[in-house]
C-alpha cells in the first residue's frame, strides 16, 4: 500500500510503501480505527531508508506534513504527522499521525454557555470554526439542547467529542481527495456508526474460541443516590420525598429515598430459601454519588445504574482467526459457538491494521446474548409483574370445579368442566369457592370440539368479544407445550385477548405452577381387611373406577394405547404420577431397544454375533461371520469386532476401538498375520484443536488450519495484467493464510487479446513473506513450442504482487509483453 507524503500546500514530497517494495518502506505500522471516537483515527509506524535517502526523509518526515492514502476498505484517509523521531545511523524515522490534525488537536477553546437550545451542528461549527471542516451527514437535525462547558482551556477536538457525547451521537471524519489535494473535509454526525449486515463469525471457522467470564462483585438490587449541592443550598440532594412511579411496576422509589428493584431482590435477597422462594425485602444496597442537582436527573442516573448492576456482569473474550473484509468498524456481527450453545451479537469497537505485516486485530464490545438480553429468571419475574396492577404484588390463582358454583373445587383439571383464574395477594392459592365467585368459565365444551380455540366471554361496550386462552407445559419457558393436553403437565398458562384462536407461542401465556412438590408424609392409614377385596385394582380408560380403594391405580394411554402416566388413589384423592424408572422393577431386559437412554454408574458388556442379511446362507463362499463385544471398563469404552470366513474359524480381520479421556479415540486393526496399526484422535479444548497421531506421525487440526484446507483451490484474483511497475494486485487471502501458498496462472497474449493457451504457472511458497518480503522473484515463461522464451519480475509481500517497471527489460516490453497474469489461486 502506498502512502503519499505532502507538505502543507499538498506538494508531493515522497511516496512510502507498506507491505511492498518502494524507495521508502514502512514497517511495524498500525492503523487504529475505533468507535465512537472515530475522529481520533491514528496511524503510526517506521519508515526505513538508506544513507542516500536521508535528505529526502528529513524533508518528508517533518511534523505537520500530511500523509494521504486509501485504506484497504477503500476509504480516503488524510493524516497529519504529529510526532517524528529521526535516527540517521539506524536509517529509521518513527512517526505518529492523526486524522484530527493540528487544526483541531492544537487549537483550544474556552468556556461556553448556550443561551438557548441549539442543534448539534451549531455547536460543532462554533468549535471548529476556521479549521476547514464542515458538516457532512447529519442524522440529528431535529434535536436541540442547551449545553454548558466551564473549562477555560480544552482542545477543539475534545470539545467536539464532548458535544457528541451529550447528544448521544457518534462522529466520523471523511475526506474528498483529487490526486494529492484534499478538496473537502467533513465531520459526519450519526446516531450510530456501522450497521448489522447479518455477518456470522463462527467458532472453528472465523473464531478459535469464545471465553465467557461472569462476576457479581458490582451487583446490587437497591441504591441510595446522593447528588450535588444546588446553588444556595448547604447539603447535597437525595431522592427522599420525590414522587415517581415506574410504568412497568418493577422499580420502586420509597419515601426513604431508596430506589429498589422488586424483581432482582427475589433472586438475590439474603432471605431467599425454599421456605421463602419469592422474598421482597433484604436488598443488596449501594450508596452512589452523582453530579445531578435536581431530583429528576438524579433519579434517571440512579435508575440507569441500577438497571446495569442488578444482574451478574458477563464478558466475552473472542480469539479471532480472520475478519471478513466486509466488516467495518462500528458494524454489528453475530458470534456463534454451537458447542456452548452461545449466540451473541457484538459491535466491532476497534480495528488495528498492519499493512506491512498483513494482519488485523479486532476488539469487540457491546455484547448481547441474542436469545435473551437479561437473566431468563429475571425476565420471567419481570414479565409477571408487568401484566398485573402496579401498587400491590399479586399472584394468579387457578382452580377447577364441576360447575359455576365451585362444586368439587380442585387444583387439578382432570374430570372438571369449569376453570377460574383470579389474582390474590399471596403465592398460595385459596381453596375457598367463594374467592372464585363470578370467575368460572366452562372449559369442557360439547362433544366434537377440538379445544384449540379460547372460550368467548361477553361482548364489551365496543362490541368486541373477549376470549380466554389456556395452555399446559412443564416449565415457564413452555417445555412440552400444549393447548389441549394437560396430562402430567406441571404448569398452566393463561391469557385473554379478542382473537378466538389459541396462540401457539408459549411467551403469550402467563404461567403458574399448579403441580407442587411432594408433600410431607401423611398419617398411617387404618389396616385393611384381608382378602381379595383389599387388593389394589388397576384400570385403564377415561373413566375412573367407582368406589375406589386406597392403592388403586388408573392408567392413562394415548390414541395408540401406549401408557403415558397414571393416577394413584390414596384413599381420598387421585394423585397424578409419571412412568419413570421407579415404576419399573425388573432386573433383566432381553431383546429390548432403548432410545434416548442415559446409563450412569455401572460398566456394561454386550456380546454379539452378526450375520448380515444380504451376504448369502451359511456355507456360501460369500458368507461372513462377525463376533464381538462392547464394554465399559475402568472409565473407557471398548469395542472389539472379529470378522471370520465361512468356516467361522478362519480370522480375516480384527478391529478394536477404545475411548480414553486422556488419549481420545484409539483404533487398532489386525489382519490374519497379526500385523497391526494404531491411530489416536484427541480433542484439545484449551488449544481449540484436534490432535491425531499414529506410531510414525502426529499432527493437529485447528480453526485456522481448517480455514486453509477449505480455501485450497480458491480463486483469489482474476484479470489480465502485464504486471508493470504501476500494477499492484491484492489477492483476497494473504499468502500466510493459505495452506501452502499462491499459484499464479499466466497465459499467452497475442494481437491485443488474451489467449486460453500456452498456460504457465508460478508457485510462491507461503513462507516467502516471512523470509523475503518485498524482494523480487524471477518467473520464467515459455510457449509450448519454445518459440517465445521470456521472464517476468515480481515483488512479493504477504498481501500484494507488484510488477516491474516498464521499458527495456520490463514486464510490459519485448517478449515479456506476450504473457499476462490471468489468475491467482490458493493452494
Amino acid at each position: 500500500m502506498d502512502f503519499y507524503i505532502t507538505d502543507r500546500k499538498y506538494n508531493l514530497l515522497a511516496i512510502a510503501t507498506a507491505g511492498g517494495d518502494g524507495p521508502l518502506v514502512i514497517g511495524a505500522d498500525t492503523d487504529t480505527e475505533m468507535v465512537p471516537q472515530s475522529v481520533g483515527r491514528t496511524y503510526a509506524g517506521t519508515i526505513y531508508f538508506t544513507s542516500e535517502q536521508l535528505a529526502l526523509v528529513t524533508t518528508a518526515g517533518t511534523t505537520g506534513n500530511y500523509m494521504l492514502y486509501q485504506d484497504d476498505r477503500g476509504r480516503y484517509v488524510f493524516m497529519t504527522i504529529m510526532e517524528a523521531t529521526l535516527d540517521p545511523l539506524a536509517g529509521t524515522l518513527d512517526f505518529a499521525a492523526e486524522n484530527g490534525g493540528i487544526d483541531l488537536i492544537n487549537e483550544t477553546v474556552g468556556s461556553y454557555t448556550a443561551s438557548k437550545a441549539m442543534p448539534i451542528a451549531d455547536y460543532i461549527n462554533r468549535f471548529t470554526a476556521d479549521s476547514g471542516f464542515e458538516i457532512g451527514v447529519n442524522e440529528l437535525t431535529g434535536q436541540a439542547r442547551t449545553l454548558k462547558w466551564e473549562s477555560e482551556e480544552e482542545t477543539a477536538l475534545a470539545r467536539v467529542e464532548s458535544v457528541a457525547t451529550q447528544f448521544d451521537a457518534e462522529l466520523d471524519f471523511r475526506f474528498e481527495l483529487t490526486g494529492t489535494q484534499v478538496v473537502k473535509r467533513y465531520i459526519d454526525i450519526y446516531h450510530h456508526i456501522g450497521a448489522d449486515t447479518g455477518q456470522r463469525l463462527e467458532v472453528n471457522t472465523h473464531i478459535n474460541k469464545i471465553v465467557t467470564t461472569s462476576s457479581i462483585y458490582d451487583l446490587y438490587t437497591s441504591v441510595f443516590a446522593i447528588g450535588g449541592t444546588p446553588e444556595g443550598k448547604d447539603t447535597p440532594i437525595n431522592l427522599k420525598g420525590y414522587k415517581w412511579s415506574d410504568p412497568d411496576g418493577r422499580y420502586s422509589l420509597g419515601a426513604d429515598g431508596y430506589l429498589r428493584d422488586t424483581v432482582a431482590v427475589q433472586l438475590w435477597s439474603r432471605t431467599l430459601s425454599n421456605a421463602n422462594p419469592n422474598p421482597n425485602d433484604h436488598h443488596i444496597n449501594r450508596v452512589r454519588t452523582y453530579e445531578a442537582i435536581t431530583q429528576a436527573t438524579l433519579l434517571q442516573s440512579a435508575l440507569a445504574d441500577l438497571k446495569q448492576y442488578n444482574h451478574a456482569a458477563v464478558n466475552y473474550e473472542v480469539a479471532l482467526v480472520d475478519l471478513p473484509d466486509s466488516v467495518m468498524v462500528g458494524d454489528t456481527v453475530h458470534l456463534v459457538d454451537e458447542e456452548q450453545g452461545l449466540n451473541l451479537s457484538a459491535r466491532l469497537l476497534q480495528l488495528e491494521t498492519s499493512y506491512s505485516g498483513g494482519t488485523r486485530t479486532a476488539t469487540f464490545g457491546d455484547y448481547l446474548i441474542e436469545a435473551s438480553q437479561i437473566d431468563p429468571a429475571l425476565q420471567d419475574l419481570a414479565d409477571q409483574i408487568k401484566r398485573i396492577p402496579k401498587s400491590v404484588q399479586y399472584y394468579p390463582w387457578v382452580r377447577y370445579a364441576d360447575d359455576d358454583q365451585g362444586t368439587g373445587l380442585s387444583a387439578l383439571p382432570a374430570g372438571k368442566a369449569y376453570m377460574a383464574v383470579v389474582y390474590g395477594d399471596t403465592s398460595v392459592p385459596s381453596d375457598e369457592p367463594a374467592d372464585y365467585a363470578g370467575k368460572w368459565v366452562k372449559v369442557v365444551g360439547p362433544a366434537g370440539k377440538d379445544g384449540n380455540d379460547g372460550e368467548s366471554g361477553e361482548a364489551g361496550k365496543d362490541g368486541r368479544t373477549p376470549y380466554f386462552h389456556k395452555a399446559y407445559a412443564n416449565s415457564m419457558a413452555g417445555l412440552d407445550f400444549s393447548t389441549t393436553d394437560a396430562t402430567d403437565k406441571a404448569y398452566l398458562g393463561t391469557y385473554s385477548d379478542f382473537a378466538q384462536a389459541d396462540s401457539t407461542d408459549p411467551a403469550s401465556y402467563k404461567w403458574q405452577l399448579v403441580k407442587g412438590e411432594k408433600g410431607d408424609p401423611g398419617k398411617d392409614g387404618k389396616d385393611g381387611k384381608d382378602g381379595a377385596e383389599n387388593v389394589p385394582v388397576m384400570t385403564v380408560g377415561p373413566a375412573y373406577p367407582a368406589s375406589p380403594k386406597s392403592g388403586d391405580i388408573h392408567w392413562l394411554t394415548d390414541a395408540k394405547g401406549i401408557v403415558t402416566g397414571y393416577y394413584l388413589y390414596d384413599g381420598t384423592t387421585w394423585s397424578p404420577k409419571s412412568v419413570d424408572a421407579s415404576t419399573i422393577a425388573a432386573e433383566t431386559f432381553v431383546g429390548k431397544t432403548f432410545q434416548g437412554m442415559h446409563f450412569i454408574g455401572s460398566d456394561f458388556t454386550n456380546s454379539y454375533e452378526l450375520v448380515p442379511e444380504d451376504v448369502g446362507a451359511e456355507g456360501d463362499p460369500t458368507y461372513i461371520y462377525h463376533s464381538g463385544t462392547l464394554a465399559m471398563k475402568d472409565g473407557k469404552l471398548e469395542a472389539h469386532d472379529s470378522i471370520y470366513k465361512a468356516d467361522k474359524t478362519t480370522l480375516t480381520d480384527q478391529i478394536a476401538m477404545a475411548y480414553d479421556p486422556t488419549q481420545g479415540l484409539m483404533m487398532q486393526t489386525f489382519d490374519a498375520t497379526g500385523k497391526k496399526e494404531q491411530y489416536y484422535m484427541a480433542m484439545s479444548p484449551a488449544a481449540g484443536s484436534m490432535i491425531m497421531r499414529t506410531p510414525d506421525h502426529i499432527g493437529s487440526l485447528d480453526a485456522g488450519y481448517l480455514e486453509q484446507l477449505n480455501g485450497a483451490g480458491k480463486l483469489l484474483w482474476s484479470g489480465g495484467y502485464y504486471m508493470t511497475g504501476t500494477q499492484i494486485i491484492t489477492p483476497s487471502v494473504p499468502l500466510n493464510k493459505c495452506l501452502n501458498g499462491w499459484v499464479l496462472l499466466w497465459s499467452y497474449y497475442n494481437s491485443g487479446a488474451q489467449a486460453d493457451s500456452d498456460w504457465n504457472t508460478t508457485i510462491i511458497n507461503k513462507n516467502w513473506a516471512a523470509a523475503h518480503s518485498g524482494t523480487g522473484i524471477v518467473t520464467p515463461l515459455s510457449t509450448a513450442s519454445g518459440s517465445v522464451r521470456t521472464q517476468k519480475y515480481l515483488f512479493v509481500t504477504n498481501t500484494t504482487l507488484k510488477g516491474y517497471t516498464s521499458g527495456s527489460g520490463g514486464n510490459g516490453s519485448g517478449d515479456a509483453a506476450k504473457f499476462v497474469l490471468r489468475e491467482v489461486y490458493a493452494f
